[in-house]
């Protein structure tokens, strides 16, 4: 499934305050369970990153907005009581396509969505891809010339 325009990278990773990273609107509703990947964060560390994406003149004192890692971010700031994490920090310039496809990419790998919460991030992907590129018109399956 490749629909980015340009490649996206984190600009780095750092470690950033919990209290200045924005959890906005997240596909995933069912955040589970996340007493064991808490403890599997106590015991070898955060093996990978949250991923944000900085903002710039946010009110509030939110410098980052959440792209991908909530499950993630709720077991270090509630269970394990700790008020930084480390994160891939993304540019703010990330369009609203880039946005929802890291937050699939993140969460196809990690623990499985569900499969409405899937269908309807697919959904938001297409959608943003035809506001850019517009719908498909014509073309379509013709059934002339079949015996």
């Amino acid at each position: 499934m490749r629909v980015l325009v340009r490649n996206i990278e984190p600009e780095m990773v750092e470690t950033i305050p919990i209290s200045e990273i924005l959890v906005a609107f997240r596909r995933r509703v069912d955040k589970g369970d996340i007493s064991e990947l808490a403890a599997d964060i106590r015991e070898v560390g955060l093996i990978h990153p949250i991923a944000v994406k900085r903002l710039t003149g946010y009110p509030d004192g939110y410098q980052y907005q959440l792209l991908a890692g909530e499950r993630r971010l709720m077991a270090v700031r509630d269970k394990i009581g700790s008020d930084t994490i480390t994160a891939n920090i993304y540019p703010a310039d990330l369009s609203a396509l880039e946005i929802k496809y890291i937050e699939l990419i993140e969460n196809i790998g990690r623990e499985k969505m569900e499969y409405q919460e899937e269908c309807d991030l697919k959904n938001d992907i297409h959608q943003l891809q035809c506001e850019i590129s517009g719908e498909k018109t014509g073309g379509g399956v013709s059934w002339e010339g079949i015996v």
